[in-house]
């Protein structure tokens, strides 16, 4: 349990970050739909498949998310020792801060990202995203229907 004077700017400032890379060009593109339904209160977006594996986003590990109107940029911790780890995953179960784990969906990588800040920067139920990634980053940017001829 994080204590109330736990400083976790100061916890993060000592985190770094994957150094990124350009993976294979060809494939450095993807377009995904942000998901919601009348029983869901907010939109969500599933990036899921072995591609986050090659770009560094393996499950377990961790990282940081950032959300501002109309993007997203997930940036992956470099190695996260053990203690790190359960500092971490105490921050994002109690959502301190926009983080997030990769976790396993029959065997594969999966990224979930949900919220009310997904709403709040314009990603609403049904729109469509541009997804573009290289090792350890990866942006998402909400694209408009008209340009994709829906």
């Amino acid at each position: 349990m994080l204590k109330k004077s736990f400083d976790i700017k100061s916890f993060l400032d000592r985190l770094s970050y994957v150094e990124p890379k350009i993976t294979n060009l060809e494939l450095d593109t993807k377009i995904f739909k942000v998901y919601g339904y009348e029983k869901d209160k907010y939109p969500y977006l599933l990036l899921g498949g072995n591609w986050l594996s090659e770009i560094g986003f393996d499950i377990g590990r961790f990282a940081n998310i950032d959300i501002s109107n109309g993007l997203i940029i997930i940036r992956l911790f470099d190695d996260v020792s053990f203690d790190d780890s359960l500092i971490l995953k105490q921050i994002i179960r109690k959502q301190y801060q926009k983080f997030l784990s990769v976790i396993p969906r029959k065997k594969l990588p999966v990224i979930q990202i949900k919220g009310k800040s997904l709403l709040d920067n314009g990603f609403k139920p049904q729109s469509h995203v541009l997804v573009k990634y290289e090792y350890g980053v990866i942006r998402l940017r909400l694209i408009e229907s008209s340009k994709l001829g829906v």
